[in-house]
């Protein structure tokens, strides 16, 4: 799958191809990642988890790389992109998330205002029923201010842009062309599925209200967007 910003792909590449911390921090820096149509870029602060031997990571360049585009296509119409602004190694037994105290720790003295928290995890389990989930947007239940986005790396392609929009305050939904909606369907075809325009209009209201607040600062944004952000 192709995507903007060939250097972040080389990155990933390199990240996960090696164990420095230099090969780590280089998924950092890319330039750019965000796609350059995008009028606010948000920053992802990405934690991922290793196999057992710590050395390797549990998912592939491809799959990452995979996710992220498709944020990036399904966000397209609501004005922002997503890059990667920080990377962190998981420690060597949280690959594997079952509890809700599981999900909690994962974010607790790792969350921080200002761009958005994913962890890279091998396994996410459902807390309420039997089984595996492949994503889930979690809030502290001490503080649900403080709330990110777990990932399984077997996760299909869609399933990160999906937990943000629920980061971005959607709930699931029923419209049919919709990836909020889990509903088995056939119709209309998979690859049309994006944000319905209901949710792309309340997507744009959270995206301008947590810039407001500050509790994403955009690492990217078009002059000519504040200005119609206000008069809104």
């Amino acid at each position: 799958m192709s995507w903007p910003g060939a250097n972040i792909s080389a990155a990933i590449v390199l990240v996960l191809s090696g164990t420095a911390a230099q090969a780590l921090d280089a998924i950092g820096r890319p330039s750019p990642a965000c796609p350059a149509t995008s009028p606010v870029c948000v920053g992802l602060r990405l934690h991922l988890a290793t196999q057992a031997d710590g050395t390797s990571f549990t998912h592939t360049p491809e799959w990452l790389a995979g996710q992220i585009a498709e944020a990036n296509r399904h966000f397209a119409g609501v004005g922002v992109g997503f890059e990667v602004a920080e990377t962190a190694r998981l420690g060597p037994n949280e690959g594997t998330v079952v509890t809700r105290a599981d999900r909690d720790r994962l974010g607790r003295g790792r969350w921080r205002r200002g761009a958005i928290s994913v962890f890279i995890v091998q396994r996410l389990m459902d807390v309420d029923a039997p089984g595996e989930r492949q994503g889930v947007h979690w809030r502290d239940r001490k503080d649900a201010a403080r709330r990110w986005i777990i990932v399984a790396a077997e996760a299909t392609d869609w399933v990160l842009a999906h937990e943000l929009g629920h980061y971005f305050s959607l709930p699931h939904s029923r419209y049919a062309d919709s990836i909020m909606n889990k509903t088995p369907r056939l119709a209309p075809p998979v690859s049309t599925w994006s944000f319905a325009k209901p949710e792309q209009h309340l997507l744009r209201r959270s995206l301008r209200q947590m810039l407001s607040t500050r509790e994403l600062v955009a690492t990217r944004a078009k002059r000519e967007t504040r200005s119609a952000h206000r008069q809104k």
